[in-house]
């Protein structure tokens, strides 16, 4: 077993498919065609005897993974989470103990995370475990009902910045500004909510050429006509930035959601994700939330995540955004 490593070592189990042959031939011809591409995975694994005879920058020993279960790997998960999330409800600090151990093994049992996840240097090790864990979750759970995610979601930022919007995202990536005081809970919301985006933007697959002229982003046409998207902007929208007259507020998971469509997506994804009992009640005063439950529901699999423990949900209004529930 040979590792390409073609930036810095890090440890990432990719399956080996004919795709990667094609790619690794495309950017001898062409260094710059597929530099995001590879440089974003960072590291490829081949196996064969051909690769080993082109020039490489450094040749490293695949280390040894483990022999653990899925749901070990859930559970271990799991467990750093509540213990987070212990955190933000009593307002006091987990117990001392190794955080660099942990996140080794996150990045042994979760490797797409660790090549994926860009953090900012000021951030304790205690932060990073969290930070990693809650997007290793996240991740996991998208996977299962929409696999196309690791190859689909190239970069993701998490950064100190006081001052800035607290989230960004495109097509390929997302951008989180952790400002002051930030709960981790309220940190797995707000990724969950960017995943929506990835997942309204791209994930949901299309094969048209034809362009939608009337639900544009930033006003150009970059959505194939039969985008399965569309149809969830149809619901509650007559364009990008124009809302339907019949429509009230009671037929929008939160006030953030009455933005655009591209708000209104990832708002009422992360309401099925994880206030979905909330939603639920909710869709029983409007027709239109119910279509919307159903939308997600569809693509989700019927999947969501269950209560946390330390969930407050006696939440009886629409709140500003879902991302900031208690």
């Amino acid at each position: 077993m040979i590792l390409i490593l073609f930036r810095y070592p890090k440890f990432v189990d990719l399956q080996i498919e004919p795709k990667y042959d094609r790619l690794l031939e495309e950017t001898k011809e062409n260094p710059q065609k597929h530099s995001r591409k590879i440089f974003t995975w960072d590291i490829v694994k081949y196996i064969g005897e051909e690769i080993a005879k082109e020039e490489i920058v450094r040749i490293e020993k695949v280390p040894e993974i483990p022999q653990v279960t899925q749901k070990e790997k859930e559970f271990f998960l799991y467990k750093i989470m509540e213990e987070s999330f212990w955190e933000d409800f009593k307002n006091t600090h987990a117990s001392a103990r190794n955080y660099s151990k942990d996140i080794k093994k996150i990045c042994l049992y979760y490797p797409f995370t660790c090549n994926v996840v860009n953090m900012d240097t000021r951030f304790s090790t205690k932060d990073n475990l969290y930070y990693l864990a809650i997007s290793s979750y996240l991740f996991d759970y998208i996977w299962k009902s929409l696999p196309d995610l690791y190859d689909n979601l190239y970069y993701i930022k998490i950064q100190e910045n006081k001052n800035g919007r607290r989230w960004y995202a495109w097509h390929y990536s997302v951008i989180i500004n952790i400002k002051e005081n930030i709960k981790y809970k309220e940190f797995f919301e707000v990724m969950n909510h960017e995943l929506g985006h990835i997942i309204d933007l791209w994930l949901i697959e299309w094969d048209s050429e034809q362009k939608d002229t009337i639900y544009t982003e930033f006003w150009k046409a970059n959505f194939s006509d039969n985008d399965p998207s569309i149809d969830f902007y149809k619901i509650s929208w007559e364009s990008e930035k124009m809302r339907k007259k019949t429509h009230s507020s009671k037929d929008f998971v939160s006030w953030y959601a009455l933005t655009d469509p591209f708000e209104d997506f990832a708002e009422t994804y992360n309401m099925y994700v994880n206030h979905n009992e909330i939603f639920k009640k909710m869709t029983k005063e409007s027709i239109y939330l119910e279509m919307k439950y159903r939308f997600i529901e569809k693509y989700m699999e019927g999947e969501y995540i269950k209560k946390w423990k330390y969930d407050n949900y006696k939440y009886e209004y629409r709140a500003w955004d879902s991302t900031r529930m208690p």
